[in-house]
């Protein structure tokens, strides 16, 4: 299912000002998840509220400041676990964005933290992934395969109810990174959360990490789309030789061009925003308002992480046949919980937990927007 993208949400993701709010407005925002930022929005623009519009916000608005203050919680202790271990802070994605580009961080809400660590001090990594309370075969596994530079998705650990991701890769493709070290000029100091010392993503790294999100899960990731719209409209601008640097050394530039591209025609942004232009957009590229509905391996996700160069395209296949016939290593980081058990079992527990997340996802991006 789809839906085309409602009028007052277009205006929104886009930055610019929204005059009224209405009832309808309201639902419209909820049913994507940007409720939030329309009440700040308006709130801070004064704009026109009709029906019962400011109070249902409001009410809303309550619910994110205890989830907010949840969240900084879990930062704070996060650092710690990170200074314990001698490495450094990056956060990306939802709390660096938040606390970066938006006015306020209360416009960008997000339910989990998302860090970026690199497996060239192994015993510091071993350590925080301790602290994080990840099972013990489960660090083991994830250290082994990121020193020998096979690609992780991911490590999922809870902090204070929250759920903090750790990623070896922070564009979230199937292949590991061309160099981790180039990526360390591109994490800035910033303070987040109540007074969170961290170094976030630069905004050409910011934007490279939300253009391939975006490609990857279609256009109904409408956050995605706002943070991009924010991203291109910040002042200062984006440097766009050292993005480019970056995207052409990681085999980006075909994924997050049309994905950029995207967002500036469909949100109606200046098209002098950006240094290029895509005369035909690929059939994979997002659409603002319509989730990606594929399943298995016709998702859009899976398709665009195997757009890769030719020489990683090997890495890509070895990592889907891991995710569809898991090593018992992959078993310990996926499901620690099933770690003794004979290996079909393992895998038959796997299976039993991969499909109902699948099929939730793909819910998840099933958006419907009605005017």
């Amino acid at each position: 299912m789809s839906g085309a993208l409602h009028p007052t949400i277009r205006e929104l993701l886009a930055g610019r000002p929204v005059e009224s709010v209405s009832a309808a407005d309201v639902d419209a925002a909820r049913s994507v998840h940007v409720a939030e930022l329309l009440y700040e929005t308006a709130t801070r623009q004064r704009s026109d509220w009709h029906d019962d519009a400011e109070f249902q916000l409001a009410a809303r608005r309550l619910h994110s400041e205890a989830q907010q203050a949840r969240m900084d919680t879990a930062l704070e202790l996060v650092a710690e676990f990170h200074q314990a271990a001698g490495l450094p802070l990056r956060v990306f994605k939802g709390p660096a964005l938040a606390a970066s580009v938006y006015d306020s961080v209360a416009e960008r809400p997000h339910g989990d933290i998302d860090i970026y660590v690199d497996a060239r001090e192994p015993e510091r990594l071993e350590w925080l992934l301790r602290d994080l309370g990840l099972a013990e075969c489960a660090i083991r596994a994830a250290v082994a395969l990121a020193v020998s530079g096979s690609p992780i998705h991911e490590l999922e650990a809870v902090v204070n109810d929250i759920a903090v991701d750790v990623h070896f890769t922070p564009f979230g493709l199937l292949t590991p990174l061309s160099s981790p070290a180039r990526l360390d000029s591109h994490f800035v100091p910033h303070i987040i959360g109540r007074s969170t010392n961290a170094h976030v993503p630069t905004p050409e790294l910011s934007l490279a990490i939300s253009a391939v999100n975006l490609a990857r899960k279609g256009g109904g990731n409408l956050w995605t789309a706002g943070d991009i719209a924010r991203l291109l409209s910040r002042p200062g601008g984006i440097d766009w030789d050292s993005f480019d640097d970056l995207v052409r050394a990681e085999g980006l530039v075909d994924i997050v061009q049309p994905a950029i591209w995207a967002v500036v025609q469909d949100l109606g942004l200046g098209a002098n925003l950006v240094p290029f232009t895509v005369e035909t957009r690929p059939k994979w590229a997002p659409v603002l308002g319509e989730g990606d509905v594929h399943f298995g391996l016709r998702r859009r996700g899976t398709w665009v992480s195997l757009r890769r160069p030719l020489a990683k395209l090997p890495q890509s296949a070895r990592y889907v046949a891991r995710w569809y016939v898991p090593s018992s290593a992959i078993l310990d980081i996926r499901r620690p919980d099933t770690h003794g058990n004979p290996y079909l079992t393992r895998l038959l527990s796997h299976f039993r937990r991969v499909v109902p997340v699948a099929a939730e996802k793909r819910r998840s991006a099933e958006v419907t927007v009605s005017p």
